[in-house]
């Protein structure tokens, strides 16, 4: 027997914060076109939900999951969580959603119009940034090895030492990165691959038919001021439907 879940959400336009067209990055700008409060009926969390159009291609490589787009969201509901944080709190919202919307340019020979969108949300830390709801992805998994890195971002990306295209992880390690060796990280890269990063790859290339991944990376990310990051990057060719591949050299 089947059961079927239905979850009641009430949505009504609210009044926030916010410039029409923002940078995302070198010749990438998204235009806002609104806000709406959203709340569950059933357990009634309220999210202040960004709408926004993208002035620019956010799928290049073709059809990709919201996560893919999930670095740039995050860093849009960091800024805009936090300006609009009194409205927030008046209307009782404890999350941020950051959905645009956009038609893809190639539909010549459609006879409708087929519109996209991504859509990631929130949960609003002490600090007041911004942290992921991942819903399939394991956010926070314990290692064979020791330690339980947090899931940042997990997107589409290419490296010019390998050919086509990867499928990057990053996560917080939960310490200073220069306090551990890379022969730490790379086991636990291996581990992360082997147990989460390989099932993702699977998961998406099935949802999405033209999506094909030739290697599998592991980053490890840690801020290290406003403008400035720790990065190592653990990169491995696809073996199979698994990433027991070769590493190359850490970044």
């Amino acid at each position: 027997m089947k059961l079927l879940l239905t979850i009641l959400l009430i949505a009504a336009p609210i009044a926030a914060s916010a410039q029409n067209v923002i940078q995302i990055g070198p010749g990438q700008s998204a235009e806002i076109t609104g806000f709406t409060l959203e709340r569950e009926a059933a357990t009634g969390v309220g999210t202040l939900i960004l709408s926004l159009v993208p002035l620019y291609n956010p799928e290049p490589y073709g059809p990709v999951p919201p996560a893919d787009v999930g670095r740039t969201h995050r860093a849009i509901c960091n800024h805009y969580a936090a300006l609009n944080a009194d409205v927030m709190v008046q209307n009782d919202a404890s999350n941020f959603a950051v959905r645009w919307d956009w038609t893809p340019d190639t539909q010549e020979d459609l006879e409708f119009t087929v519109t996209r969108f991504h859509r990631n949300d929130y949960t609003i830390k002490d600090d007041g940034t911004c942290s992921a709801i991942w819903t399939v992805t394991p956010e926070r998994p314990t290692l064979p090895s020791g330690g339980a890195p947090i899931l940042l971002h997990a997107q589409t990306v290419v490296d010019p030492r390998m050919d086509g295209l990867g499928l990057e992880m990053t996560y917080d390690w939960g310490t200073s990165l220069d306090a551990v060796s890379d022969t730490e990280l790379d086991r636990a890269s291996l581990e992360l691959c082997v147990s989460v990063v390989a099932d993702e790859m699977l998961r998406r290339e099935g949802s999405y038919s033209e999506l094909h991944y030739d290697f599998l990376s592991v980053a490890f990310e840690e801020r290290t001021g406003p403008n400035d990051t720790n990065r190592r990057v653990f990169t491995r060719a696809r073996d199979g439907d698994s990433c027991f591949g070769n590493l190359t050299d850490a970044d």
